[in-house]
């Protein structure tokens, strides 16, 4: 199989084929981010982060929907910023 998983998928007429690195477990993404895995799944559910069905139980998200998921915080004078 070498570097490259079978993923593909289709992305403005071309065919994209992504690398292991590009997909993480929840669990990974837990970790990388210092959240629970209940917090993860949460976010999936909610649609605050993105992810993709690879099979009928296992989820992967991609590099570039936990890029997107992470914003910069910015505090609000007198306010709560989130």
């Amino acid at each position: 199989m070498g570097d490259r998983t079978s993923a593909t998928s289709r992305h403005s007429g071309r065919l994209a084929v992504a690398t292991r690195a590009d997909y993480y477990s929840p669990r990974e993404v837990a970790d990388l981010l210092g959240v629970s895995l209940r917090t993860v799944r949460s976010m999936i559910a909610t649609g605050d982060l993105r992810a993709v069905r690879v099979g009928p139980k296992l989820v992967r998200v991609t590099a570039s929907a936990l890029d997107e998921a992470i914003r910069p915080y910015t505090a609000v004078r007198g306010g709560d910023a989130l």
